[in-house]
């Protein structure tokens, strides 16, 4: 067996949790393009989200990475100015944040889930993903 960060995305040993998912569902990119097509402000994803389905696929100017303050503290005000989306393997793999010009991974938990769920209102749901809006 290899054991290179490189070779080991399709490892049973590491592959599944240690790795970012880069891979979208057709559902979520169903998701993904009826968002992008009706709602006309901020989107809020994690980074690869927004990188791949929303900058690069969908060409969206206006979807934004989660951040995160200087102290390493969740910018949950930041939320509030936009659509959430939140994916549900974020509770298994890490999610990339951004710090200014820096990135950094972090482990969602229930924790934040529980944040949504009371601070937003739940507007779409695909089990894989959920849109959330400000209350």
């Amino acid at each position: 067996m290899i054991t290179n960060a490189a070779t080991n995305h399709d490892s049973p040993l590491y592959g599944e949790d240690a790795f970012l998912k880069l891979i979208w569902s057709e559902s979520e990119m169903s998701l993904y393009a009826h968002i992008n097509n009706v709602y006309d402000g901020t989107i809020i994803a994690d980074l690869q989200t927004h990188g791949r389905p929303f900058k690069e696929y969908l060409k969206n100017e206006r979807s934004e990475p989660y951040l995160l303050h200087l102290n390493g503290t969740i910018d949950t005000e930041f939320f509030s100015t936009g659509l959430v989306i939140w994916r549900e393997d974020s509770l298994k793999r890490p999610t990339t944040f951004k710090i200014g010009q820096f990135r950094t991974l972090i482990q969602l938990d229930e924790q934040f889930c529980r944040f949504l769920g009371y601070d937003y209102s739940c507007i779409a749901n695909i089990k894989t993903a959920k849109c959330y809006l400000p209350r």
